[in-house]
């Protein structure tokens, strides 16, 4: 999809943080939809969006994230 943008961090093979930006000029819901579909593949992700959808043309995707490192903060 020529219209999405995706910035990627990887931290080992199993844990990816994706950023999708669309680019167009329509609605950004249906290709931000689809390009995610394609980028899971099928597997478990999490996905946040703007809470007051005031920018529904980014959305960051989540990969592996009980796989990820954790800290016990006192």
């Amino acid at each position: 999809m020529e219209d999405i943008i995706i910035k990627e961090l990887t931290q080992g093979s199993n844990v990816k943080i994706a950023i999708f930006t669309y680019t167009g000029n329509k609605n950004p819901k249906t290709y931000l939809d689809e390009a995610i579909r394609e980028y899971t593949e099928g597997k478990s992700f999490n996905q946040f969006i703007d809470s007051h959808l005031d920018n529904p043309w980014t959305r960051v995707v989540v990969l592996g994230i009980n796989e990820m490192k954790t800290k016990q903060y006192a």
